[in-house]
């Protein structure tokens, strides 16, 4: 079996991203090529992840297909949410050769997190603050700010001089080069996701979804789960919207591609059809939403027998 590395970049323009392939012995070359000479007319691409797998030509096959209808014409060009191919991607078996300084698991859950806080942009409000009291340090009080880009710790904010070594390895270099001085730091900076941003503060791993808070102390970045997202959306679909979503069982075991091929969405209605018994036994599924064109989410399925 044929093993080389499939990647995901940025470009300079939101939401449209490359999804490509290259042998495992070519993927600094391609990334340096792609960098500095664009794509398809298109610059500023940077890479976002990178993972080496077996039967690589396959599974890119695999990637293009579910995002054909946002692909734009004979190009490797995706209008379509980065997070969502990330989160796609992480769950592969191989090496994860971009970033390397965090775990697939790492990845995941920035992914998830980031797609999560930009579906809710609209409700999140603009300034949050974080205010927590760390053994052998003391208090420390924290202003943030939502964006577009990101979540932005705020200049003036105290940042812990300690770091935890739970903390990732991503985290931990930024930490190392970022302008604080006496605790305070210097400059703005912006990151993927409030648990980023949160972990950057207080120098440990945490879930910023519920550290960020309002000045009257209420959360609200969103802590319900992506499930309980899913199904309120379909019920606004199916009685408000007159939309009919469709649900679509994706086999991310190479084995098992041409089966993925060969399998029809199914309807809202035969929902009752995942039962745990019948899939339990594959690795690596997820549950995708779609709505005509437009993918909302894909999450991975976590059968129990009952």
């Amino acid at each position: 079996m044929a093993k080389g590395i499939i990647y995901i970049m940025e470009t300079v323009v939101p939401g449209l991203i490359k999804i490509g392939k290259t042998a495992s012995d070519n993927f600094e070359q391609r990334m340096y090529n792609l960098e500095r000479n664009g794509y398809n007319n298109v610059v500023g691409l940077k890479r976002r992840f990178a993972i080496e797998v077996e039967e690589y030509s396959e599974k890119e096959i695999l990637i293009h297909s579910l995002f054909d209808k946002s692909r734009l014409q004979n190009s490797e060009l995706f209008a379509t949410d980065i997070n969502l191919v990330i989160q796609l991607l992480t769950s592969f078996e191989g090496k994860q050769i971009y970033p390397e300084n965090e775990t697939k698991e790492q990845v995941f859950a920035d992914a998830t997190e980031s797609k999560q806080v930009k579906a809710n942009l609209a409700l999140i409000p603009e300034n949050l603050y974080l205010e927590r009291t760390i053994k052998n340090v003391g208090k420390i009080n924290v202003t943030g700010r939502r964006t577009a880009e990101g979540f932005v710790v705020m200049k003036g904010s105290h940042i812990s001089p300690e770091s935890a070594d739970s903390i990732s390895n991503k985290i931990r270099e930024i930490r190392e080069k970022a302008k604080i001085t006496n605790g305070i730091l210097q400059e703005d900076m912006l990151f993927s996701s409030p648990s980023y941003a949160a972990s950057f503060v207080i120098g440990q791993s945490c879930n910023g979804l519920t550290y960020w808070k309002t000045k009257d102390g209420k959360i609200h970045i969103g802590t319900k789960s992506q499930y309980g997202r899913i199904f309120e959306l379909l019920f606004y679909a199916n009685h408000h919207a007159g939309l009919e979503p469709e649900f679509q069982i994706i086999f991310m075991n190479s084995n098992l591609l041409q089966q993925f091929l060969n399998q029809s969405f199914i309807k809202v209605r035969d929902l009752t059809w995942l039962r745990a018994d019948k899939f339990s036994e594959f690795p690596n599924t997820f549950l995708m939403l779609r709505f005509g064109c437009f993918i909302h989410c894909c999450l991975p399925l976590q059968f129990t027998q009952t």
